[in-house]
């Protein structure tokens, strides 16, 4: 005869497990067990939302720093659980199985992590899953994490024309054909014009989208993007014009923006982009640029349980 022993674990309904505001996360809580006289007193699934932020302190006129975790967010379906103080008995060994489902928020910060170049795990929001099976003393989880994008508001967007020149009247028109604005997985797309009078040198002109993350006062600033715009390589001509198109991660986070009040229970929390266009030239206190704040939005389109894609018009839910 074995040893008795049991495994617990926790299957989510999609994979990759990535959620939006206000759906449903549902799934199926497993229990493996060989033990015919099994015990338990309560079978739970918890959903925690997390917020990871680095706080400075001084000891004396020591100068240290600590990571703090913060809890915002605690949602908790009980499955089971044993009457009064009596033990509840499972009749035979094997596996016993229960359905759950946890509505998620609406207006909760999105995932997002540092990434590795920045050796750091702070700041970031990270949310969770997580069965429980408590008994007398010990208690069995198994944990998941689940990916979560907000609903952000999708307006019609118009083409937007920015303009800059420099103090050698070279001068640059930037078309962006859907605004300051992007989904996330889609492309930036627009056209780019350069008017050289006097033949100046020109080396390059670059396009970078800058992250911004931050919780409380603990933020980093991440160059995501940093392209080179084939239009120019070392050219002194008087007029330049072509198209671009910048490609944008499925997987960064979307604009957002959460400042805490009185009475609200989660950390400020602050995601944002901008974008920049630079034409570089040679010579000194010549190069100019245009920076503009970019909002991101996530993919209207999702995946349903069958396979099929739905669209949801999110409009609805903020």
């Amino acid at each position: 005869m074995g040893i008795p022993s049991s495994k617990l674990s926790v299957e989510l309904d999609r994979d990759p497990a990535i959620y939006y505001g206000s759906e449903l996360v549902t799934g199926i809580v497993r229990l493996m067990t060989n033990d015919i006289h099994f015990s338990q007193k309560q079978l739970s699934v918890n959903l925690l939302g997390r917020a990871m932020h680095e706080i400075t302190y001084y000891r004396g006129s020591e100068k240290h720093h600590k990571v703090v975790t913060f809890t915002f967010l605690t949602k908790t379906v009980i499955l089971t659980q044993s009457c009064s103080d009596e033990q509840k008995y499972f009749s035979s060994h094997g596996q016993h199985s229960w359905l759950f489902e946890i509505e998620l928020p609406t207006h909760i910060p999105p995932t997002f992590s540092i990434p590795h170049i920045f050796h750091t795990d702070h700041p970031a929001v990270e949310y969770s899953i997580i069965a429980s099976l408590q008994q007398s003393v010990l208690a069995i989880t198994d944990t998941k994490v689940i990916f979560f994008r907000p609903p952000i508001l999708l307006t019609p967007q118009t083409a937007v024309v920015l303009s800059s020149v420099n103090r050698k009247d070279v001068f640059m028109n930037v078309n962006l054909f859907e605004g300051l604005f992007c989904v996330a997985g889609s492309v930036i797309q627009g056209t780019i014009q350069i008017e050289n009078p006097q033949h100046k040198h020109i080396k390059r002109v670059e396009c970078s989208i800058i992250q911004t993350l931050q919780v409380k006062d603990d933020s980093v600033v991440n160059k995501i993007i940093d392209v080179i715009l084939p239009i120019i390589t070392d050219g002194t001509d008087n007029h330049y014009e072509g198209t671009f198109e910048i490609p944008i991660s499925e997987y960064i986070p979307p604009t957002f923006q959460r400042l805490s009040a009185s009475g609200e229970s989660g950390p400020p929390v602050n995601v944002s982009y901008t974008i920049k266009f630079e034409v570089c030239m040679s010579g000194f206190f010549v190069d100019f640029s245009i920076t503009k704040p970019l909002t991101v939005t996530i993919d209207p389109w999702i995946h349903e349980n069958d396979g099929t894609i739905k669209l949801i018009d999110r409009t609805q839910l903020v």
